[in-house]
């Protein structure tokens, strides 16, 4: 009797131990990343996908296909593909209401885009107990007008982006009037936000913003305007499409050097550098995505490693190197959580907003909005060698280079557009005193 009570006792400790250890396995970290599968930028879909990847990779992940699992924090994180497609916005809709109601997703990572992102911060106000972490460098207004609470971003807007140009322009190559040539769309207008705040800060007057000469088969006339009119022209290229204005402008403007400076997607690619009979020697790209730091070189090789099928230079440019930082914060988060959310997501989101981020770029932290605060770079064109391609040294570092400029941008004023920010003389952020 005594025996079969013993016998009884064991059993139902076993069974409770059971139960303990099953109720404390915890469900996979579920992860949606945002992917082009159609339209115009659909040939990112593979690297996007691959930097997104790599985080994981890199923590002994597993990668199926375009399953990709892995874990961080002693959890299993599980990378989960959604299709969108640029300009598209009912399709982002939709792919975040299937990760969301039909996947069961933790986290949503992505989009490309500039409404994109602005959509996307109104789906993360939609879906308050999921996480949402925009991968581009999108629209401003996403995380400086009101973004909601569970909204994180550690890319750089454009504005940020072109930081240090605009004193570069006034104080070492003494510009005082000033041309920007953009893409008349959000790229276009963040981007030269940043220059246009900056340099007209210090006392600059850009005399013309040009959308159209990019476009422009035979941009000639404009060129000639432009090199009469103002002292230099900062040409900030993302789709391409700069050869015929660079050509025509430098043929009447002078030396490149102290004539011209770039910025943009394009110029990440150092064939871009390259022009039929004219010489780029000396010439400052800005760009958040420095070329020769050592936490670049590591980043670039084991993205080479993990992907030796990829085009040689894919997984550099400016919506790779967001994807993967966008994977790398969350998964540091939750190996500084033990893998833990939180309720909520509250212990999550604490973490991420407090992260300081080793990222390929640099440093990386969150401002009060939850919006990336990071160095930009300004990067010299050095003399080409005979048969290869120009290479880039970087001049200055901008650390810490925020949003707001210091005030110069915040939740009231005007999004960027053809004609905002306007040109006025005030405080300089502080990188430009």
């Amino acid at each position: 009797m005594r025996a079969r009570s013993l016998l009884t006792a064991s059993l139902a400790a076993a069974v409770a131990l059971l139960g303990t250890a099953c109720s404390s396995e915890r469900e996979p970290v579920r992860v949606g990343v945002m992917l082009e599968c159609s339209g115009l930028l659909v040939g990112t879909h593979d690297s996007v996908l691959a930097a997104a990847s790599l985080p994981l990779l890199e923590r002994g992940g597993h990668r199926t296909g375009e399953q990709v699992t892995g874990s961080a924090g002693g959890r299993r994180v599980e990378l989960i593909p959604a299709c969108t497609e640029f300009t598209y916005l009912h399709k982002l809709v939709l792919a975040t209401r299937r990760l969301v109601e039909v996947d069961g997703v933790d986290v949503v990572v992505g989009p490309i885009g500039g409404a994109e992102s602005v959509v996307f911060r109104d789906l993360a106000a939609r879906f308050p107990d999921v996480t949402f972490i925009a991968s581009d460098t999108g629209a401003q207004e996403t995380m400086l007008h009101e973004p909601p609470p569970n909204l994180f971003r550690f890319a750089p807007t454009g504005a940020q982006t072109t930081a240090g140009l605009g004193t570069y322009a006034y104080r070492d190559l003494g510009w005082r009037r000033a041309v920007v040539v953009a893409e008349d769309w959000y790229p276009g207008w963040e981007s030269a936000a940043g220059f246009v705040a900056e340099f007209c800060a210090l006392g600059g007057n850009v005399v013309e913003r040009d959308w159209v000469s990019l476009f422009d088969p035979a941009p000639s006339k404009a060129a000639r305007r432009h090199a009469k009119e103002a002292d230099g022209v900062l040409v900030i290229a993302t789709s391409g499409g700069q050869v015929p204005y660079l050509t025509e402008y430098l043929s009447v403007a002078g030396p490149a050097r102290e004539r011209l400076l770039l910025s943009g997607a394009v110029f990440f690619d150092r064939r871009s550098l390259v022009l039929k009979a004219i010489d780029l020697s000396g010439v400052v790209v800005g760009s958040f995505v420095p070329s020769g730091t050592q936490s670049m070189r590591e980043y670039r090789a084991s993205f080479v490693r993990a992907f030796p099928h990829l085009p040689a230079g894919v997984g550099v440019g400016i919506v790779e190197v967001p994807a993967y930082t966008s994977v790398d914060a969350l998964l540091t988060a939750l190996e500084q959580t033990g893998g833990e959310l939180g309720s909520r997501h509250d212990l999550l989101r604490t973490t991420l907003s407090r992260l300081v981020l080793d990222a390929p770029q640099g440093t990386v932290r969150l401002d009060g909005n939850r919006q990336a605060a990071e160095a930009n770079y300004l990067e010299r064109v050095e003399p080409g060698v005979a048969g290869a391609l120009p290479r880039t040294r970087t001049l200055r570092t901008l650390d810490g280079v925020e949003q707001t400029y210091d005030g110069i941008f915040g939740p009231t004023t005007p999004s960027p557009s053809t004609s905002d920010p306007t040109c006025e003389r005030r405080p300089a952020p502080p990188w430009a005193t």
